[in-house]
Order: structure tokens, then C-alpha cells, then sequence
């Protein structure tokens, strides 16, 4: 019988200091906001035939005779025949049956992180992180996951496009050619915009492009989120236009003014890797590093924070100057800024931030994400006053990518307006969308004689172009990055073009008039190895023989560079290298691709990338003037025979960066920011950690991967904090007008805990034309004109009375009030390691039970003789990015449902990553009594604490779901895992049904949907689709198997391990097992065992915090084993008694200390007595509430 909507479960109270927990700020205002939704946890009943609901009695009566009529079709239907072509010379490198791992360097932003990929029989099918790279350590983004999705999506540029039609090559580059020809003697007029360029090879192309067309002009252009104001700061205080190098490894204080350097800043997969080690803690490492994050809205840093201070964006300025100025006169650094202005209790802060930074001088860090230079360059300040600079952040060997100027797009802009710039290039860029001067810039192209967009889409900036030219993919490129200095990267591609494109850098070449040795037009593969002998094999410290340091590079995707002290000249490169020769293979097969040996690159991994002991480290300068380059001929479109390479230039003389006093106090100086005067709102624009600004918008696997905060799929919303929505009576979904100025928008409303009340918060990269894709286009609406109105812009927020369902992923399932995340302070663990999980462990342990592990039960136990699979998450680490929830789809042939699916709670990821708030609030004793009220509630939803949780199925010995499978389709095997039948299931549902922990996943539909299915090109989709992995059918149910294939294929290299040992110490996970083994003489059961490490789930191996570790728990000396005896570790719901095979780590953060004003006793009835002293929080386990 259905439960009435009305009817609760009783809410559990927490304990004396304990947090509470809540799923979201809704439930705080209606606690019964989602019950009725819940009364179909595992999904609606279909709709069928004209969309009217079909009756229980009705369906039962049809579907006897479906069996019937399934049974007489299923002898009479054929499957289609299809037919495989065979390989009439078969690749050396390619083994049917087994993928091909090939390094290159993934673009899905700037960060330019090393990555490995999976190659099948020609088809890139899964990227995974570089183990070997010294950058981005083995980890990869969601965003990176993604690629192989975009790589196959049919809406992709095919042929090029003449006057917004589509053309061949032929006419494409007869109307550049003529465009460009009025050039060709005075440049001038002529704009080239690129992305900031980091490799050799590329910035060596632009200069050619601006030597060939004398008198043009180049602008960096990063998006809305560029880095310009602290490469101008660090030029100021510095000397050096540059990004620094950030280590988070180093600093165990870490003061973040905006900075979301775990979601979306710079480059949060390298910040991830550095963040995570300093957050670890163990009986060997019992102190870790500290977080406080000063902002507008909950960012993804934020919500891992161990202390935030909510601002409004105008406040920052201020308390950043005030903060600069007290570290300044502490520590005695001549700098004379502006006198700063801090309001209400921010000033308390700064008084606590100045002891804390103090404390940890030489070992701290702040950064801010800012586009006031004022503020950058207090950052510097503070940094340089606490002597963090070469300890946690270096200009000597810095960040080299996001170095666009935002003053310089403003000139540029207004160049076209007025003119003065007649013509543009633009390079994989669309300022007509993501610029704050996106109006401006549509505008200015529409009027240019000559406007050529070289792009992969045809997105806003192609729209308003006379010619467009189709690119390739990333993974379909060449091309080379120094995304850091001294770490030279290759990309290389994996794939022959799959439609009539061309790269970027062939347009350029044919461009400049860049011939080869024969006179034949140069092209991007025989010009980046000319570049690389010129300029990376100089500087190689590995083989003086250049064609082994491309193979090298090829393989490892890097190559480490020697950092060149002042004027000293590079050695003679020798002879030029002879062109690449091009591998056989069928017509999947990439253009001379190397296959990664990912073992040896994983052996490199440790050795860290150092300069030269006698030499004073140098960075290559963002622009290299025309003096700066080799007479090498590519590099200015010449014939290469007719000047040889010779090594005749020395890099630019560099002297280590030192602090100018001076330059400091003027940039401290700088003009504010202009804030709007309308508005009672300000509005923060903010990039979406799956999305990004945007490029992805087509991207079905990102549109539907939930957002970390807000757990929103397929669309934006007006972000609001709760105590403001309920000022205007709005729950999540009502609709609203955002307006301000000449900006209004009609968005869906979210109500975001941890955010200031006088904030609006919008998140760019939706609202795309619909020529971007038929996925992308036109959902959400474009916020970008807010940014045109100020540097901070106001808005007003009305309601409208109407409501547009957000497809929300986290209210989906309900826990029935019990405890899952568990959480303590660092002071309570020190003094207790288990502290926060021991009352209810204690409660249900069984003290004659043979390992720590078991529980009170009827069941029989499981033997498990051989191998025992487990898995640890840990939440300390878990920064909820979802980089984990893309890999696993990808991986395993996860199906994308669209946003009504999502809506009626049928969305088909494996794994979930649960976010709960929580907030530590002062109980007073004796009241115990003491019911809150909705304002009460509200103050929870202030600044709460915030915990990540990955969910996916636990494998539990005792699984719920195996007893009532009718059919066995679902059952435990000899390993541990709870694995599913997919051709038994019938479909019933049972198992979900009974599931605690709602992990499972029913196909309602063979996907996509009919919502999706004119969205998808289903031929080129199914490239992407992993062949060892079966696509499940309609009326199947679904869930992680611990990538059981991965274990499989381990296995198997096990046993063909010819030096494989088989005296592996092990331990059987149970006494039983341990006697048999002994009785046999010790003989271990199975020949060959996979060692530790040697299995890696595509969430684990994906991560870029390392927060998951998974292993053979018979293994003894396995980092899960270990794991499972860290008195931290402990299992969810292990009050229903389950056993899990996954278990986590309770989250361990600071105690956050107030420097504000003492919160207020909350509100209780006045019968009650006076209260006596509060009780100070302690360690606790948070109620999940639903």
C-alpha cells in the first residue's frame, strides 16, 4: 500500500553537538516538499500510446498476452545481419580484442593535464588520466572524461562553410585566399585571436602568421574566466606577465578569496592532486592542512572548506586590501596601499586570518579569483610579506597558459567598432558568446571585410562569419604545450578525421605560404617535429638523439625540459629530423600514432621535474618577439632546404623574479571595479564544474552529470539563499525575472544554502544557439549580458507565479531518516581515532566474532578462498567534482535519459555522488524538548558544512537484493560480487525495492529515448560504446559490477605472467578458509594472484583527489586491507546489517573558528526554563534525514 504523502517517518535528533543534516534547503521550509515524489522512488509508471496513464488492472490483463505474443514472435524474428570488414594488413600495434593505450594531452580547457587513451580496433573509446605526467599526476576531470563523447557527436562541424553554406575545401580557401590577399602587403587592419598559446610550435606558427601579414595583430583570448589581472599584478610586483606555478602540496594553510581551485580555477585536476595529500590523516600523519574559503556563493572549494566567510563580490576588494596591509606591517614590507574600507564583523576576521597566516609563514597560500588587479596584486603582497614565494607558488617557473588580457580585448573591441581593424582570424575561440563584450564583438564581425572563424561547431562567433573553417577534434589533432615551463607535452591524435575537416595549424601554414623540402605545402606533423628539433631538443635532458626523444615523447606524452639560466645559449640541434613515416592500418587508425607504455610512464611518475643545479630558472615569455626566434625557415613560412636549422639564438636572458616595492603600491592603486547602481541583488556569474563556459553544452554525459552544490541537471536557475527565497516566498522551480539594466532573464529558482543573502547567482554555458547541436541548443537561457553591465552588476529578482521543474538528482532517494555520513573534528580524532563512528559500531559489534569486520546476523557466512574484493572512500579526500560518475558511465555504457527522465527519477548512473549539509549549532542541556521553528531551520541553511558522499552499489554479503530476485538474476559470486545477470532479469524490480542504499538502476526504455533520439547520430554514438561491456535492454535493471571486466582482464594477465610469483602473503577472509589452507600445506588456491594496484575501477583510477582505493581485502598487506583496519573507516547503514563490501572514512575537517559575534541561543517555547551552559560540538554522525 502506498504511504500517504503526509505520513513521515520520525526524524531522528541529533545528539549533543552532533550535526544536522539535510538534503537540501527545501525540506527546511516544507519538510514534506519530496514525499510525494518518493512514492515512486524507482520511477513512474511509463506513459504509453496517446499519453493517458494505463490502469493496474488493465496493464496485468495485456500482459499475459505479451508473454504469449513474445514467445510466438521470438521463433519467428532475426536479428539484422551486419557485417565486419577484417583487416586486410592488420596494424602492428593493433590486437583485436584488447585496447591500445596512446598518450596525448587532453584540451578540454586550459589546464592541459597529461592524459592516456583507450584505443579499441581504431576507436578511442576512454580517456585516463597519465600516470607519468608531472602535471596532472594520473587524474582527469569529468570534462576530460567527456571527450571521447564529443569526439562522436554528429553535430560537429563537417565541411567548411562560405557565406553561412556549406562548401568544399576548394571554395573555402579560393575565398580565403582573396580575403587574405588584401593583406598580404600591409597587414595592418588584420587580427589574429587564439587562445593563449603554450607550445613551441604553436607560438612559433603565430609569429609567422604576424611576420607574414606585417603590421597585424594578436590577441590571447580566454574566455569569461581569463587569468589577465594576475599576470598584470605579478608583472608590477614581479616583473613577470605570468601565472604562477600554485603547490597546494606545500602549503597546510590555505586562504582562498573566490579561488574554486577544486571546481573550475585554472586547473583543478593538477590543484586536486596537490590538495589532497595535506588532507590525509592517519596514526602516521595526525595533522592536516587547513582550508578557509571567503566568498559570494558555495563553490566547490567552499564546500570543502574546513571555515567560509559568506561576502558580497563588492566586499572583497576591501578586505583584501585591509587583509594586505596588516600581514605587511606584521612581517615589515614597505607597501603603501589605499586605505581600506571593511564593514560589519569582517573585521574580526582579519584578525584571526593575519594569527593563522602568521603561524604557517613559508608554508601557507592565497590566491583570488579576481579581475581587479588592485586585488591580485594584494594577493602578491601577502604572499611575497610571508615568504611563500619558490615554496608554494614559483614565477620562475610558471603556469603559462590563461595569460589573455581583459584590457586588451577592450581595445580590440573597440578597434573593431570603430574600423580600425578591418579583418579577423579567430582561432578556436567564440567571443560573440562567452565575452562580456560578446554584443560588441558579433557586431564588429558583421561589419569586418573579412571575418574567418576556425571551429569545430558552428557556434555564435561562426554564425556571424563569412567563412568557417571545419577543425578537427583534439583527438583527431597534432600539437604540442608547455602548459608548465620545463614539461614539453605532445598530442598526438587517435583517430584518421571522421569528417571533412582540417586542423587549425594546416589553415595558418597555408596561410603564411609554409612549404617543405620539396615545395610542397607544409603541413602540421613534419612542421611540429622541425619545431621540436629546434627548440625541445636542446632542451631535453633525456637522448641527445632527437628521433628517440620523439618516440619518447610519443609515448611517455612529455618530455622534461632543461630550464635555461640568463643568456645561455642553446646547443647546436644538429641535423634536421627526416619526416615521420606514416603507419599502415585501416581506416580507423591514426596518423602515426604511439602507443603508451603506461607502466613505464607510471615508473616516472615520482621524479619530480627540477632545473638545472647551476642554473637560474627561465620561462618562455607568453608573446616571443620576432628577435627571440630561431632562423629556423617553418618558423616564417620559408622553404626548409632553402635555410637550414641551425641553433644561432639564445633564449631571452631571465634573471629570478624579486619583489618590487614600488610597482606593488601602484598596482594596489588601480582603479575599483565599477558596480552598478540598480539592483537590489548582486549577481555573481560562475562556470558550472561539468560545463564550463560552455564549450561542452552539447555534451549529453556533462548536461546530465549533477552539479556538486546544487545537484541540478540539464539547465540553469537563479541561485538564491534560502532565507532571501523565503523573503520572496520561492521554493526551488518557481520562476523569477532576473533583470538589471538591459539584462533580464527568466530562470527557475534554487535555493543554495551557504550563500550571502544579497547575492544572485548565475551559471554561465547554457542558452546556446541551436546550431551548436541539437542537445545543447536552447536549454538554459545566456546570462553573459549581466556581464556587460558593470564589473559588479545588480539585479532585481521578482516572481512570477509560474514553475519549471528543475531535474533535480539528490532528492531522488530517501534513507528513511538513518545515519550514512559520519564526520568529526581533527582536536576529537586526535584525542579518539574513532571518534564519530564508534557509538553505533560499538553497539553492533559482536565481540566473538572472528574479525573486526562482522556484524550480528542469521545469514550464513560467504567463504571466500581466493580473492575478496573490497573498496574504501575516503571523505576526506572526496572533493564531489564527479569526475568519478562520468568515467563510470563512459566505462560500462551508462545510457543518457534526457531531462524528463531525470524529472520522473530515472536517471541511469551507477554511481551517485550523495551532497549533505550540515551545521554545528550549540544545544543547550535540558532542552531536549525544544522543537525549532522554520526561521530556526533557516539559520541551519546560513553556512553549513558540506559532505560528499560516492554511492554506488555496496556488493553486500548479506545483499538485500539477492533474496528476492524471483529468477537469480541478481547473486553473490566466489569474489565477493554482487553481480546481475542481465539475460535472466525479468524485470520485476524487487531488488531495488529492497536495496537500503537505492543503487539500482531499471532500463524503462531501450535508450536513448524518445525524448533523445532525434538528438543522437546512433551510428556514431555506438563508436564510443565499450565492447567489453554488454548494452543492457528495456526491462533489464542495472548497477556497478566493480568494473568486473577490469578484474577479468587482470586476471588473465596474471596467469600469462610468466614471472608472476605464487607464494603472495594472503589472508582468506574467514577462519574456515584459513584452516582448509593450512590442512593443504599452505598451497595457495589459486596459481597466480593480481597484486595490489593491478585492478583499478574506472571511478578510482579517474579521481583526482585519490579518494577511492579498492583491492583484494585476502591480500594482507593491500592498501583496502589497511584501509578496513583505519579505525576511521566504518560502513553506511551498518545498522541494517547488509556487511558492504564498500566502506568509507569518516570526514575529519577543522573546527571552525569563529572570530564573528557568538550565535544566539536558539528559539525555544518561554514556558521552558532558562537554559544552562551550552555544550561545545564534539565528533558526531550526521542523520541523512531524506
Amino acid at each position: 500500500m502506498d504511504r500517504h504523502p503526509e505520513h513521515r517517518e520520525p526524524t531522528t535528533r541529533p545528539t549533543l553537538g552532533e550535526p544536522r543534516a539535510f538534503q537540501s534547503a527545501d525540506e527546511l521550509i516544507d519538510p514534506t516538499v519530496h514525499d510525494e515524489a518518493r512514492l515512486y522512488e524507482n520511477g513512474k509508471p511509463p506513459v504509453v500510446g496517446d499519453g493517458s496513464a494505463v490502469e493496474r488492472r488493465d496493464f496485468i490483463k495485456v500482459l499475459g498476452a505479451t508473454f504469449a505474443a513474445a514467445t510466438t514472435t521470438a521463433a519467428c524474428g532475426r536479428l539484422p545481419v551486419t557485417k565486419a570488414l577484417p583487416y586486410a594488413d592488420k596494424p602492428e600495434d593493433v590486437i583485436v580484442g584488447r585496447g591500445v593505450m596512446y598518450a596525448t594531452t587532453c584540451r578540454g580547457c586550459s589546464a592541459g593535464c597529461g592524459v592516456l587513451v583507450k584505443s579499441r580496433e581504431g576507436r578511442p573509446i576512454k580517456v585516463e588520466g597519465n600516470p607519468g605526467h608531472k602535471w596532472s599526476q594520473g587524474g582527469a576531470c569529468a570534462i576530460g572524461q567527456a571527450q571521447v563523447v564529443d569526439l562522436y557527436d554528429g553535430d560537429r562541424l563537417r565541411q567548411p562553410m562560405v557565406d553561412g553554406k556549406p562548401a568544399t575545401w576548394k571554395e573555402f580557401d579560393a575565398a580565403a585566399a582573396a580575403a587574405l590577399g588584401a593583406y598580404a602587403s600591409d597587414g595592418k587592419g588584420l587580427l589574429l585571436v587564439t587562445p593563449t598559446l603554450t607550445g613551441p610550435a604553436a607560438r612559433n606558427l603565430v609569429q609567422a602568421f604576424l611576420a607574414h601579414f606585417a603590421g597585424s595583430r594578436h590577441l590571447a583570448y580566454d574566455g569569461p574566466f581569463g587569468a589577465g589581472a594576475i599576470t598584470a599584478a605579478h608583472a608590477a610586483t614581479h616583473g613577470r606577465s605570468v601565472v604562477p606555478r600554485y603547490d597546494f602540496s606545500k602549503a597546510a594553510y590555505v586562504l582562498s578569496f573566490g579561488a574554486d581551485f577544486l571546481g573550475t580555477w585554472i586547473a583543478p585536476v593538477p590543484f586536486a592532486k596537490q590538495w589532497n595529500p595535506g588532507r590525509k590523516v592517519s596514526a602516521d600523519k595526525t595533522t592536516m592542512s587547513k582550508l578557509v574559503a571567503v566568498e559570494s556563493r558555495l563553490s566547490l572549494t567552499g564546500s570543502n572548506a574546513d571555515a567560509r566567510v559568506r561576502i558580497l563580490p563588492s566586499e572583497q576588494r576591501g578586505l583584501v586590501l585591509a587583509l594586505a596591509a596588516k600581514v605587511a606591517t606584521a612581517k615589515g614590507l614597505a607597501v603603501q596601499g589605499p586605505a581600506a574600507e571593511v564593514k560589519g564583523d569582517l573585521g574580526k576576521h582579519l584578525d584571526g586570518w593575519v594569527k593563522e597566516l602568521l603561524a604557517a609563514e613559508g608554508q601557507c597560500l592565497v590566491v583570488a579569483d579576481s579581475a581587479d588587479i588592485a586585488v591580485q596584486a594584494a594577493v602578491n603582497v601577502i604572499n611575497e610579506a610571508l615568504g611563500n614565494y619558490g615554496k608554494t607558488l614559483d614565477v620562475d617557473a610558471p603556469f603559462q597558459g590563461m595569460r589573455g588580457s581583459a584590457a586588451a580585448e577592450a581595445e580590440v573591441v573597440e578597434a573593431l567598432a570603430k574600423g580600425e581593424l578591418t579583418g579577423a582570424v579567430l582561432w578556436g575561440v567564440n567571443p560573440a558568446y562567452d565575452s562580456r563584450h560578446a554584443a560588441k564583438w558579433a557586431e564588429g564581425l558583421k561589419k569586418a571585410k573579412v571575418s574567418i572563424a576556425i571551429a569545430g561547431r558552428a557556434h555564435e562567433t561562426a554564425a556571424v562569419c563569412k567563412l568557417v573553417g571545419a577543425s578537427h577534434h583534439p583527438l583527431e589533432s597534432w600539437g604540442d604545450h608547455e602548459v608548465i615551463a620545463g614539461l614539453a607535452a605532445v598530442q598526438q591524435p587517435l583517430v584518421n578525421p571522421l569528417f571533412d575537416t582540417r586542423q587549425g595549424e594546416d589553415l595558418l601554414l597555408g596561410w603564411t605560404g609554409a612549404v617543405d623540402s620539396d615545395g610542397k605545402p607544409q603541413t602540421i606533423l613534419p612542421y611540429l617535429r622541425l619545431q621540436w628539433h629546434a627548440h625541445v631538443g636542446p632542451r631535453a635532458t633525456g637522448s641527445a638523439d632527437f628521433d628517440r626523444l620523439w618516440d619518447s615523447a610519443l609515448n611517455d606524452g612529455f618530455v622534461e625540459l632543461q630550464l635555461v639560466g640568463d643568456a645561455a645559449p642553446l646547443p647546436a640541434p644538429g641535423p634536421a629530423p627526416a619526416p615521420a613515416a606514416v603507419a599502415p592500418g585501416g581506416p580507423m587508425v591514426a596518423q602515426a600514432p604511439q602507443p603508451s607504455d603506461e607502466a613505464a610512464a607510471a615508473d616516472r611518475a615520482d621524479k619530480p621535474v627540477e632545473a638545472a643545479a647551476d642554473a637560474s630558472p627561465v620561462a618562455a615569455p607568453a608573446e616571443v618577439s620576432p628577435a627571440a626566434l630561431p632562423a629556423d625557415a617553418s618558423a616564417v613560412g620559408l622553404p626548409a632546404a632553402a635555410t637550414p636549422v641551425v641553433a644561432t639564438f639564445t633564449l631571452p636572458p631571465v634573471v629570478p623574479a624579486r619583489f618590487d616595492a614600488a610597482g606593488a603600491t601602484t598596482a594596489l592603486g588601480a582603479a575599483p571595479p565599477t558596480i552598478a547602481q540598480a539592483g537590489a541583488l548582486e549577481v555573481v556569474l560562475y562556470p558550472k564544474v561539468g560545463l564550463g563556459a560552455g564549450d561542452n553544452a552539447n555534451n549529453p554525459m556533462l548536461q546530465e552529470l549533477p552539479d556538486p552544490i546544487s545537484k541540478a541537471t540539464w539547465g540553469n536557475y537563479a541561485c538564491l539563499s534560502p532565507k532571501a527565497a523565503k523573503a520572496l516566498g520561492l521554493l526551488s522551480s518557481d520562476v523569477v525575472v532576473v533583470s538589471g539594466g538591459t539584462a533580464q532573464v527568466e530562470l527557475p529558482v534554487v535555493l543554495s544554502p551557504g550563500q550571502h543573502d544579497g547575492v544572485v547567482a548565475l551559471p554561465i554555458g547554457y542558452g546556446r544557439a541551436t546550431s551548436v547541436g541539437r542537445l545543447g541548443g536552447g536549454v538554459g537561457k545566456n546570462v553573459m549580458p549581466f556581464a556587460a553591465l558593470a564589473d559588479i552588476a545588480k539585479a532585481d529578482v521578482k516572481p512570477t507565479g509560474a514553475k519549471d521543474p528543475i531535474a533535480f538528482s539528490q532528492t531522488h532517494h530517501s534513507y528513511e531518516h538513518r545515519d550514512c555520513v559520519k564526520e568529526t573534528t581533527l582536536a576529537a580524532w586526535q584525542q579518539d581515532p574513532t571518534a564519530g563512528n564508534a557509538a553505533l559500531d560499538s553497539m553492533l559489534h559482536d565481540p566473538n566474532a572472528q574479525d573486526a569486520r562482522t556484524t550480528r546476523t542469521l545469514w550464513t557466512r560467504h567463504q571466500y578462498p581466493g580473492y575478496k574484493w573490497g573498496m574504501a572512500i575516503d571523505l576526506n579526500s572526496c572533493t564531489g567534482c564527479g569526475a568519478c560518475v562520468v568515467a563510470c558511465n563512459i566505462e560500462n555504457n551508462v545510457p543518457v535519459v534526457g531531462k524528463h527522465e531525470v524529472l520522473v527519477r530515472r536517471e541511469m548512473h551507477w554511481m551517485r555522488i550523495d551532497r549533505y549539509f550540515s551545521e554545528r549549532k550549540t544545544f543547550v542541556q535540558g532542552d531536549y524538548d525544544w522543537q525549532p521553528t522554520k526561521d530556526d531551520l533557516l539559520d541551519l541553511a546560513d553556512n553549513p558544512e558540506v559532505v560528499h558522499m560516492p554511492m554506488l552499489c555496496q556488493h553486500c554479503d548479506n545483499a538485500p537484493c539477492e533474496t528476492v530476485c524471483p529468477v537469480l538474476a541478481t547473486m553473490h559470486t566466489s569474489e565477493g560480487l554482487n553481480a546481475q545477470a542481465y539475460n535472466r532479469c525479468i524485470g520485476t524490480r524487487y531488488c531495488a525495492n529492497n536495496c537500503p542504499y537505492k543503487v539500482r538502476r531499471f532500463n524503462w526504455f531501450n535508450y536513448p529515448t524518445r525524448e533523445m533520439v532525434d538528438k543522437f547520430d546512433i551510428d556514431l554514438v555506438t563508436l564510443a560504446l565499450n565492447p567489453d561491456i554488454v548494452k543492457r535492454s528495456r526491462g533489464v535493471m542495472e548497477k556497478c559490477s566493480f568494473c568486473v571486466q577490469r578484474i577479468q582482464e587482470a586476471k588473465s594477465n596474471a596467469l600469462r605472467d610468466a614471472d608472476r610469483a605464487t607464494g603472495e602473503k594472503r589472508q582468506p577472509s574467514n577462519l574456515d578458509e584459513l584452516q582448509k589452507n593450512e590442512a593443504a600445506g599452505g598451497k595457495p588456491l589459486q596459481p597466480k594472484y593480481v597484486r595490489d594496484g593491478e585492478v583499478k575501477p574506472a571511478c578510482q583510477q579517474t579521481c583526482p583527489s585519490d579518494a577511492i582505493t579498492f583491492g583484494d581485502l585476502n591480500l594482507m598487506d593491500s592498501k583496502v586491507r589497511k584501509a578496513y583496519e583505519d579505525p576511521r573507516n566504518y560502513s553506511s547503514l551498518v545498522e541494517v546489517g547488509t556487511q558492504p563490501a564498500v566502506t568509507y572514512m569518516t570526514k575529519v575537517r577543522h573546527a571552525a573558528e569563529v572570530f564573528g559575534p557568538a550565535q544566539p541561543a536558539p528559539k525555544k517555547p518561554a514556558a521552558h526554563a532558562a537554559p544552562s551552559a551550552p555544550v561545545a560540538p564534539t565528533g558526531g554522525t550526521a542523520p541523512a534525514g531524506h
